[in-house]
């Protein structure tokens, strides 16, 4: 059983978001070939809660690295000031797993970007 590492998130509104987190074993990074990701932020801890964004999920396999990413175009659209996330990891035989989870503080900014 994996207990899930504790994440919790700031994301700004407005800008693009990145963060990136490494899982080891050991103290070594865990191989994560193969392995496919999946992030998603809602209102509620549930499944059933409204979804406020999805995040692409880069993985970097043999450092055990998930980096998680928003444009700028999907944080301008976030109009709430928390939610929850859960990285979930499908390993090469199909199990889901729960690798990380926490709070989304969402922080306004006042400096309006022109377009890119």
């Amino acid at each position: 059983m994996i207990i899930p590492y504790d994440w919790p998130l700031i994301i700004y509104v407005g800008p693009d978001f990145e963060d990136e987190i490494i899982f080891t074993q050991s103290g070594v990074p865990l191989d994560l070939t193969d392995y496919t990701a999946y992030d998603q932020i809602r209102t509620g801890q549930s499944q059933a809660a409204g979804l406020i964004a999805e995040f692409t999920c880069a993985i970097t396999p043999a450092e055990g690295k998930v980096k998680l990413s928003l444009t700028d175009l999907v944080t301008r659209l976030i109009s709430v000031a928390a939610g929850y996330h859960t990285l979930v990891l499908r390993d090469p035989a199909g199990l889901d797993l729960p690798f990380a989870m926490g709070t989304v503080t969402f922080v306004q900014t006042s400096t309006v970007l022109p377009e890119a």
